[in-house]
């Protein structure tokens, strides 16, 4: 049922006599929004049963608000369809299962993406081939200036290269009824748990969308032949050349808070942009700069644009917490927490410090580096974030070493084999007195567990997926919390 778009929203109710915690909790976390254990009082149900179509409405309205809806095209806008493929990576994490086995039968996801040389008139064709042609449970959105994705599901990966092939033909052949000659391109990309970043799976059908008109004119491509193992040389030169260029482009992820903690906070996530058009995520990048060392450069020029935005905020008088990624590797120079405070002190900053984050793995190799950075931090007023807390010693480790005032833990934790562990874990980060982020957050039901568990603070699509603006409405989401 969750793997049909039409039912992705609909609530269901585990009403059972089961008494085992484990078995309940695996029933939500399969995608169940509640558990009741019989006996239950008639009043509970029923309240439990308002209570879900009431969110399940709040959703669906969400969806389909005017901000939701693209006005020239009438289909979904970029944020509602990102936001989607956010909630699928989720449910891969949450079920443990490739998202191509999401529902239990053969069939396989993936993004169709059409891309347009041509004006309002042509995009307005091109929409309404889209929304003629597509099933119920696809997912169309315009997610560019002249670019339409759609989430199909099909049951191979032929039938998706003949959905898409098909509406490439129908699209070209309305164009020209309107007396105009746009090119149309197109391409898919399909949906498998190797890739863990929506924003980066949008960029891969867009680079096969723009590939295919090279290759073979108006003939649709899968950029899945384009394996990262067959020209990783060419690759690891185009993701070097746009650090050194600093073709790079930065996302802003909020963070919502479950407990009393004020004011608007937002995670940087930067993304490179190689080739024809293809972001990577951190994970795919960063690496490879520190390798090559690239580190100090990549992470100056981060820490100066993240220094950039805030300034920008504060001027217009809406000041935010922003966490801003660095690497170890990129901070061995003696030299680099004078840069930081000079940076600072340019910018008038001396009231809006950002939070710096580091990865417990890097911390745990450089842990001496990292102690004496994170105490010089400290004296100029900068706190301190550490992602990927996992319940290894590693992190336990590095926990107790660092003085830090934030702690995030991702999806591989909170859906992972280990999740009746998280409480315990949560405590031990309170009592180092940090902070607790938890990243993925796909629904109710999770954000239920975690904020009995003493989660502070949430990202994930529930919230918003990375966006170009800081533009999330805090002040409406007071639903969500429990």
């Amino acid at each position: 049922m969750r793997g049909h778009e039409r039912f992705a929203d609909l609530p269901i109710i585990f009403l059972s006599s089961e008494l085992d915690p484990d078995l309940q909790l695996k029933a939500l976390r399969i995608g169940g929004d509640d558990f009741l254990s019989k006996p239950v009082a008639p009043d509970r149900l029923t309240a439990s049963v308002r209570d879900r179509l009431q969110r399940a409405r709040e959703r669906r309205r969400r969806l389909h608000a005017p901000e939701a809806i693209d006005p020239l095209t009438r289909l979904a806008t970029r944020e509602p369809f990102l936001k989607r493929l956010d909630w699928l990576i989720g449910q891969a994490y949450s079920v443990k299962l490739a998202l191509a086995d999401q529902v239990g039968r053969g069939g396989q996801r993936a993004i169709v993406y059409l891309e347009l040389d041509g004006d309002e008139e042509a995009m307005e064709v091109l929409a309404a081939e889209v929304a003629a042609r597509h099933h119920a449970d696809d997912l169309a959105a315009r997610v560019g200036e002249r670019s339409v994705a759609i989430l199909i599901w099909r049951v191979n990966h032929e039938s998706i290269a003949r959905f898409a092939q098909d509406l490439l033909y129908r699209v070209s052949q309305a164009l020209t009824t309107i007396g105009a000659s746009p090119r149309v391109r197109g391409g898919w990309y399909p949906l498998t748990g190797a890739c863990q970043d929506a924003v980066t799976l949008l960029s891969r059908a867009g680079k096969a969308a723009r590939l295919s008109l090279m290759r073979a004119g108006e003939a649709v491509d899968s950029a899945s032949s384009i394996s990262p193992q067959d020209e990783s040389a060419r690759r690891e030169a185009a993701i070097l050349d746009a650090i050194e260029s600093e073709r790079l482009q930065l996302l802003f992820e909020p963070m919502f808070t479950l407990t009393d903690l004020k004011g608007e906070r937002y995670e940087m996530t930067p993304r490179a942009r190689i080739g024809d058009g293809e972001l990577l995520p951190p994970a795919e990048f960063v690496p490879l700069a520190i390798q090559a060392g690239q580190a100090a450069r990549l992470d100056r020029w981060l820490l100066m644009a993240g220094l950039d935005v805030l300034d920008a905020r504060l001027r217009h008088g809406r000041p935010v917490m922003l966490f801003i990624h660095q690497t170890l590797a990129g901070l061995e120079n003696d030299g680099w927490i004078d840069w930081v405070r000079d940076q600072i002190n340019e910018r008038d900053l001396i009231r809006l410090r950002p939070v710096i984050q580091f990865e417990i793995a890097e911390a745990d190799r450089h842990l001496e580096l990292a102690v004496r950075r994170a105490r010089e931090l400290g004296k100029i007023g900068i706190r301190l974030c550490l992602n990927g807390l996992d319940l290894s010693e590693r992190s336990r480790r590095v926990l107790h070493a660092l003085p830090m005032t934030y702690v995030r833990i991702g999806r591989a934790v909170i859906y992972g084999p280990d999740v009746e562990s998280i409480p315990w874990l949560i405590r031990s980060v309170k009592g180092c007195g940090a902070r607790v982020i938890a990243t993925g957050v796909d629904g109710p039901a999770t954000i239920a567990r975690l904020f009995g568990a003493g989660v502070d603070l949430i990202q994930g699509p529930y919230v918003q997926p990375p966006a170009l603006e800081m533009d999330f409405e805090f002040s409406i989401r007071e639903a969500a919390r429990f």
